[in-house]
């Protein structure tokens, strides 16, 4: 069985990452700890709509997003089963502070540097997508859309 996902990684203007700490419920995988915003696709959903949606539900915002990567995990349940994920990683700039977001899901919003994101574990498997997005964002390859400039 395949699973889809997927993940948010929102950079501000000093190229921090938004970070969500997961509820403190024991029956949600991974409870207290610090992930990229994002969720299961939906049947009949594609995953841009799915990024999309796991924005506005969990943060009440969405960003001009494009897809920087796709890769296959494993997850294991709470029941010890193991399922196939299939992940979709998008990138895009937050253009907000974290008081102007509406946080529906978890229980804290934070921006980190690359600093902040070596000291945790992120949830999911997801420690080193931060890091290889950092690296990508110093050596100049900025993965972020950029707007169309006018004028």
């Amino acid at each position: 069985m395949m699973v889809s996902t997927v993940a948010a990684i929102l950079t501000d203007s000093f190229g921090r990452v938004l970070l969500q700490q997961r509820d403190d419920k024991p029956e949600i995988s991974f409870p207290n700890l610090w992930t990229l915003p994002g969720g299961k696709v939906e049947e009949g959903e594609v995953p841009h709509a799915a990024i999309l949606r796991e924005l506005a539900e969990e943060i009440g915002w969405s960003a001009p997003l494009q897809l920087w990567k796709i890769y296959q995990r494993a997850s294991i349940r709470a029941g010890g089963s193991t399922v196939a994920v299939l992940q979709h990683i998008y990138s895009g700039p937050l253009d907000r502070t974290i008081a102007q977001l509406r946080m529906g899901e978890g229980q804290d919003l934070q921006l980190m540097d690359q600093r902040d994101v070596n000291r945790m574990a992120l949830a999911f498997g997801f420690d080193a997508l931060p890091q290889e997005f950092f690296t990508s964002f110093h050596r100049g390859r900025d993965p972020r859309p950029r707007e169309p400039h006018t004028g």
